[in-house]
């Protein structure tokens, strides 16, 4: 299984995914990754601490 270069869905910046993070994927039934590296860190984040809301302006 040759090195993939893939498309984040969210930047469309390249990456490459690996031959090897195919295999270890594959072998713990991961889908291939949609983001880039730096956006799934970003949306790792996100998800572990929420934006706080705004307070409005009076």
């Amino acid at each position: 299984m040759p090195d993939k270069i893939i498309i984040c869905q969210n930047c469309q910046n390249s990456f490459v995914y690996s031959e090897f993070e195919q295999n270890r994927d594959a072998r713990e039934g991961k889908p291939a990754p949609i983001y880039c590296p730096i956006c799934q860190s970003i949306k790792e984040q996100e998800a572990r601490r929420p934006a706080k809301p705004k307070a409005p302006m009076l």
